[in-house]
């Protein structure tokens, strides 16, 4: 795993948030800080001590109360190309890929695989939704097939899908007060769907591509797809689109609700609020960058009443509703700057630019490593590494620190060396 923490973001750009007129409508961009590197991002879940990133590269856990950022090797061949994810009752992350089929962790230990080389999964592509149940059984959307795992038996069940809709998948999958479940696709024969038990029957009344489903308190479904919001009571359908509200866009990619109740929407480049009667519009930064590509795909809520965003192209993003501002956060090792430059201690480099400390580890071969920053009384400000085993090659690690003056010391097995280092 590779570790970046970081107390303070840089590159502030502040402005004023101004209501422009009667209807509610914020300016974009109030606080944004712009870090480079660019990937998608499918999925973000909040277990209540870490929010989890699913991205095309990887699994990122980002810690809400110190933000140190982890990333987790999934150890798959090629790029793992997440999709979505949900925690069970024992604690595992399950995780959905786009062409290798399903994956379990822990967090630590090493990840289990499951394909249709190793088990009874229909089929590893586009496995692009899960849902888990009361009974912790794991339901799974792939391309063609909704998916069940026990924990031993996997069973599966053909979606109402064509064999030339190649790419058309289950976008998302939710359990009611009940315990039925439904289903969004985006496919020509259906949109959205409930699973009787044994059969998939699609609602017939819902006619262009749902990506997201949102169960109320009164097991209302809400539904986010490409004709805008779709509110359904089990009898009748109301949809608010750009024709009868202020949506600045029919496609709304996820829905989340805030513990107030309040409805808030990944509505193409921006983020929607609904409090069940008037919609605020917060534009977000994608907006003013103005690349027709991007879009706002996901969001998670925190326990502070932040709402966290990823994106198609431009990462991570996290909105403070009390302030109407967005901060893009890195997170990942693409948003941190590269080192260059080497010291007299051979094997580590070290650079310090804008109150970052970069530091790379130049491994011949496995060791247990340890690498820490103190100050200059001996108290630890960061630990980077603790007796962590590494295996050879290039260690990439990063931390913003405030101004001053730190020591890095960086223990190989036995062998340590210790530097000072300014940070300006």
């Amino acid at each position: 795993m590779k570790t970046i923490i970081f107390k303070y973001m840089k590159n502030v750009i502040l402005s004023v948030c101004m209501l422009i007129s009667s209807i509610t409508i914020f300016p974009q961009s109030d606080v944004w800080v712009d870090y480079d590197g660019e990937e998608m991002i499918s999925a973000i879940l909040n277990d209540g001590e870490n929010l989890w990133i699913a991205a095309n590269s990887g699994l990122v856990q980002l810690n809400l109360q110190t933000e140190a950022v982890t990333v987790h090797e999934l150890g798959l061949p090629d790029l793992p190309r997440l999709r979505n994810m949900a925690k069970d009752s024992e604690g595992n992350l399950w995780l959905t890929t786009q062409r290798n089929g399903v994956i379990k962790y822990d967090g630590r230990s090493i990840p289990e695989h499951y394909n249709e080389s190793n088990s009874d999964l229909a089929n590893n592509q586009y496995c692009t939704s899960i849902a888990i149940d009361a009974n912790n059984n794991k339901w799974i959307g792939s391309l063609l097939y909704l998916n069940k795992f026990d924990g031993n038996v996997w069973q599966a069940w053909t979606t109402p899908l064509s064999p030339i809709a190649a790419y058309w998948s289950i976008k998302d999958l939710k359990f009611d007060r009940n315990g039925d479940l439904w289903m969004a696709g985006d496919s020509p024969e259906w949109h959205f769907a409930k699973f009787t038990g044994d059969s998939i029957l699609p609602v017939p009344e819902i006619t262009k591509a749902v990506y997201g489903i949102l169960i109320d308190d009164d097991n209302n479904k809400w539904l986010a797809s490409s004709q805008g919001l779709i509110k359904y009571d089990g009898t009748q359908f109301v949809t608010w689109d750009t024709e009868n509200s202020i949506l600045p866009a029919n496609g709304i990619y996820d829905i989340k609700q805030d513990a107030s109740g309040d409805i808030w929407m990944a509505c193409y480049q921006h983020l929607v609020r609904f409090d069940g009667r008037e919609f605020t519009v917060y534009p977000s930064p994608l907006v003013e960058k103005n690349n027709p590509m991007d879009a706002i795909l996901c969001m998670e809520l925190d326990d502070r009443g932040n709402i966290w965003l990823g994106t198609k192209l431009s990462g991570l993003f996290k909105f403070t509703p009390a302030q109407e501002t967005f901060l893009r956060v890195s997170h990942s090792p693409a948003g941190i700057q590269t080192i260059s430059g080497k010291n007299a201690d051979e094997g580590l480099l070290v650079r310090t630019a804008d109150s970052e400390l970069s530091v790379n580890l130049l491994l011949a071969g496995a060791a247990r490593v340890s690498l820490t920053v103190s100050d200059l009384q001996g108290r630890e400000v960061v630990s980077l590494l603790k007796e962590q085993y590494l295996g050879g090659g290039n260690h990439p690690y990063s931390v913003l620190l405030a101004k001053g003056v730190y020591i890095v010391r960086y223990t190989v097995d036995d062998k340590s060396t210790a530097r000072k280092i300014l940070v300006k």
